[in-house]
């Protein structure tokens, strides 16, 4: 695995835990609050940060723009415990699709805070996606292509 797109960052959990498995790929952070991506820049404790290219930037905006392919592109964006609309839409999982190599992969967090647009999210992926697995982890639902 040589690179990672990880869309909504956090604090860099899901650089951490590439690393704690033995993973050290280019991983391109794309959050659009800079004091978030400052921060998980700053926990990462500066280990390897040069295989790191941090982008404040809206992620749909990131996506319509992308023209490089990643190995894994990891969606965990929220605002608040909200899935934003633009997140759960087909265009969007086309654009993270097409965003993959040939033998890329791709994981999608998503809270639960209605059935129903829990359904229709499921019914995109589905559609974007025919080959994935859901993996439910309490009010989490993991989607893994």
């Amino acid at each position: 695995m040589n690179n990672v797109l990880v869309l909504g960052t956090g604090l860099g959990s899901m650089v951490l835990a590439m690393r704690h498995k033995g993973y050290d790929p280019h991983f391109t952070l794309v959050d659009n609050d800079k004091v978030v991506l400052k921060w998980a820049i700053e926990f990462l404790d500066n280990k390897n940060v040069s295989s790191i290219d941090p982008i404040c930037m809206d992620a749909g905006d990131f996506m319509e723009q992308n023209t490089k392919k990643y190995d894994l592109v990891f969606i965990d964006i929220f605002e608040g415990r909200s899935v934003p609309g633009f997140v759960s839409n087909v265009i969007f999982f086309e654009k993270c699709r097409d965003a993959l190599t040939v033998e890329g992969h791709l994981a999608f967090n998503y809270i639960i805070n209605d059935q129903d647009k829990w359904e229709g999210v499921k019914n995109i992926c589905t559609i974007v996606f025919p080959s994935h697995r859901v993996i439910n982890i309490g009010i989490n639902r993991i989607v893994i292509v």
